[in-house]
C-alpha cells in the first residue's frame, strides 16, 4: 500500500498554517484541524491522495489542492470528498509513510521513481515530462508522454504551431539540434516539421561541449526560417545566447523548461511549445485555473509547477468521474486502462493507454520578451504523424553530429 511520509500531527492544520515537517516532506497544509485522517486510502465517504514533488517543480502541489478543493467545495467526486493528506520529495519517501493513499497526486519531480511507484500498485498522475514516464502502465500525463519512446508516429505539435507562426512552411527550412539524449525527440519534431512542409535538414546532434560556437553555423548553415532546440536547458540557453551572438535573426524555439512565467527573462527573445493552453491565453479552463489558486492560496504566483499541478489533479478528478460512485480501487483501476483525459482548447486529448508513450497530439506557443511572455500561437491539435522506422526503431533519417 502506498503511504504519503507525513507526521499525523503536522498533516491536521488550517490551511494557513507553516508546519515543521520531517526532512522528507515539505508541510502539509490542507486538511483542517478538525479533520479526521481516513486510515484506509478508500472510504465509503472519502478517497485519499498524497502528492511527490521535487523542488524542481515548486507549486505542484499548491496546484494540486487548489484544483482538489473546488472539487470538495463542490460536494466531492463521485459522492467522495478527496483528502490530500501530504507531499512527499521522493516516491520511496511516500510508500515508506504512515498514511494510505490512493493515488499520487501530483508526481513532479525530475527524478521520479516511476518503478517504485508502480510497484506499489497505485496510478500516478502529473506532467510525464521526463524519460522516466515512458511506457509506465501506472503513470498518467495530463498531456501524454513528454518525452516520446521509439514510436511510428509523432506528435504534429512542432510542425502545425510554427507552420501558424510564420505564415506558412511552403519554401520555409528549420533546423533541428538535438542532445544524445534527446535523439527520438528530435527525430519525431522532424518528422512533424516535414509532415507540415518545411524543408528540414538531418538532426545536428549538440554533444556536450565547453563551446557551443561550432554547432550555432552547423544549425544556420542551411539559412534556417528557425531554429528547434531540443537539449537540456544550460545548453538551450548558449545555444540561443550564441546564435544571438553571431547575428542569427531567424525564430529560435525551444522546451517548455523555459517557461517560467515568475522569470520571463529566462526566456528573452526564445519562442517556447507548450504542451497545454498556457494562462496567457484566455480559455474557461485558464480562468478557472486562475481562480481556483487566488481563492486557496490568495496572491500565489501561477508558475508552471502551480500548472502543472493543477492539471494533474484534474486529471485525477476525471479519471475518479468516469469511475464513478462508490467506485473500488479495482474499479478504478479498470477504468483508468482505458481512459481519455481532455479539457477543450486547453489539455489534451490523451488517449491511454497510448499516452503513456506518446504525447498529445496538441500545442501553443508563447514568446517571452524578458519581461513577459505572450501568446504566439494559440493551443490547437493535429492528427499524428506517421513515423518511418529504421533499423533501431527511429526515423529513418541520417543525424549529424557536431563537436568540438
Amino acid at each position: 500500500m502506498l503511504a504519503a511520509s507525513v507526521a499525523t500531527a503536522s498533516v491536521a492544520v488550517a490551511q494557513t498554517t507553516t508546519t515543521t515537517a520531517p526532512v522528507t516532506t515539505a508541510p502539509a497544509t490542507t486538511v483542517p484541524a478538525t479533520t479526521t485522517l481516513p486510515t484506509t486510502a478508500l472510504t465509503r465517504s472519502t478517497i485519499s491522495v498524497g502528492g511527490v514533488v521535487d523542488p524542481a517543480y515548486a507549486g505542484a502541489e499548491v496546484g494540486a489542492q487548489a484544483r482538489i478543493a473546488r472539487a470538495n467545495a463542490r460536494g466531492g467526486v463521485a459522492g467522495r470528498r478527496i483528502v490530500y493528506i501530504g507531499t512527499a520529495l521522493d516516491a520511496k519517501s511516500a510508500i515508506s509513510g504512515i498514511v494510505p493513499i490512493s493515488a499520487v497526486v501530483p508526481a513532479a519531480s525530475p527524478t521520479l521513481d516511476t518503478v517504485a511507484l508502480a510497484a506499489a500498485k497505485v496510478p500516478f498522475f502529473g506532467p510525464a515530462d521526463t524519460a522516466v514516464w515512458t511506457g509506465n502502465a501506472s503513470g498518467f500525463g495530463f498531456a501524454g508522454a513528454q518525452v516520446p519512446g521509439l514510436s511510428r508516429t509523432a506528435s504534429p505539435a512542432w510542425g502545425m504551431t510554427l507552420k501558424a507562426l510564420l505564415g506558412g512552411a511552403k519554401g520555409k527550412t528549420i533546423a533541428v539540434g538535438a542532445g544524445p539524449d534527446h535523439a527520438a525527440e528530435g527525430e519525431q519534431a522532424r518528422a512533424s516539421l516535414r509532415a507540415a512542409g518545411f524543408t528540414v535538414p538531418a538532426v545536428i546532434t549538440v554533444s556536450p561541449s565547453p563551446e557551443l560556437s561550432t554547432i550555432a553555423p552547423a544549425l544556420t548553415r542551411a539559412g534556417p526560417d528557425g531554429v528547434v532546440l531540443l537539449t537540456d536547458a544550460a545548453t538551450a540557453g548558449v545555444l540561443a545566447s550564441t546564435l544571438a551572438a553571431q547575428s542569427y535573426t531567424g525564430t529560435v524555439a525551444t522546451t517548455q523548461d523555459f517557461y517560467r512565467p515568475e522569470i520571463p527573462a529566462v526566456a528573452s527573445g526564445l519562442t517556447v511549445l507548450l504542451p497545454y493552453a498556457p494562462p496567457e491565453q484566455v480559455t474557461a479552463a485558464n480562468k478557472a485555473l486562475l481562480a481556483d489558486v487566488e481563492r486557496f492560496a490568495p496572491g500565489t504566483k501561477v508558475t508552471a509547477g502551480v500548472i502543472k499541478g493543477y492539471w494533474a489533479a484534474d486529471a485525477f478528478v476525471a479519471a475518479l468521474t468516469k469511475a464513478g460512485r462508490g467506485a473500488s480501487a479495482a474499479k478504478l483501476a479498470k477504468t483508468l486502462r482505458s481512459f481519455t483525459y481532455e479539457v477543450k482548447g486547453t489539455v489534451g486529448p490523451s488517449t491511454f493507454p497510448t499516452a503513456h508513450s506518446q504525447p498529445s497530439p496538441c500545442g501553443a506557443l508563447v514568446q517571452s520578451d524578458g519581461t513577459v511572455y505572450l501568446p504566439a500561437v494559440t493551443y490547437r491539435c493535429g492528427t499524428p504523424v506517421k513515423v518511418k522506422p529504421s533499423g533501431v526503431g527511429t526515423a529513418a533519417t541520417t543525424t549529424t553530429t557536431v563537436k568540438k
